[in-house]
């Protein structure tokens, strides 16, 4: 593992691609998930009632904003500078830093890790804060790549989720599952779902697998802006844990 993760998530990460990682322009790619993200929203709803929600690894602050219409009390942490300014310039309530270094957080009756929880070194010392955040039998939301997947079964070596030391650790039912009861967690829900990348993003996954510049990626980017596909269900779990 490395001692730490936090210099791969600058400016390049959320807008350029050039260090192999992240994103061509991450506020389009995440345009073509709202749908998505919305669906996530109206999951937790089933469970819970509407309340005070933590995003965890907010990047710029589209989920917190999606809650908040929706009328949660939401804010989001994230350990990205460049993304907290972006979030914060439009008034999106995100702070810098993490669930563990942030003492002023508070608790929540919701903590979500959307696309987050592979790139933690120590996801056991996160759910124990976790643990301790959460307010009575509050709950946990993750959305991780789905390890165990057809997807990546399919793909072996060369599964696009791969990429060390962006993506740390990997996850499917059976081990989040015994994961999650470990800390304390019951699982309430785990299930799939689909999501929609755009093409620049899927390319500059192409290249990185390939070693190759994002050349063309970020061409597409700026004259293909809004295409986007669509990424079996498979490919991605959703969890809901209830504290225990």
């Amino acid at each position: 593992m490395p001692d730490s993760t936090a210099t791969l998530y600058d400016a390049s990460y959320f807008g350029d691609g050039d260090g192999g990682f992240g994103y061509v322009n991450y506020d389009e790619d995440k345009e073509s998930q709202k749908g998505a993200l919305q669906n996530v929203l109206r999951a937790i709803e089933r469970h819970t009632a509407k309340g005070k929600l933590l995003d965890v690894g907010a990047a710029t602050g589209t989920f917190v904003a999606i809650a908040k219409d929706e009328g949660w009390r939401a804010e989001g942490v994230e350990i990205g500078e460049t993304a907290v300014d972006t979030a914060v310039s439009h008034g999106i309530p995100v702070r810098h830093g993490t669930l563990a270094t942030i003492s002023s957080l508070g608790h929540f009756d919701v903590i979500t890790y959307l696309d987050v929880f592979e790139h933690l070194r120590d996801p056991r010392t996160e759910l124990q804060e976790i643990h301790k955040r959460l307010v009575g039998d509050g709950l946990l939301v993750l959305l991780v790549p789905n390890a165990g997947g057809l997807l990546a079964r399919l793909m072996g070596r060369w599964w696009y989720h791969f990429t060390p030391p962006e993506h740390l650790v990997w996850y499917s039912r059976e081990n989040i599952s015994k994961f999650l009861s470990q800390e304390n967690f019951r699982v309430v829900t785990i299930d799939v779902i689909s999501k929609h990348y755009t093409l620049s993003y899927c390319l500059l996954t192409f290249a990185r697998m390939i070693s190759a510049r994002p050349y063309l990626a970020k061409k597409l980017a700026r004259l293909m802006p809004n295409f986007s596909l669509s990424v079996p269900g498979t490919a991605n779990l959703f969890v809901i844990a209830r504290k225990q």
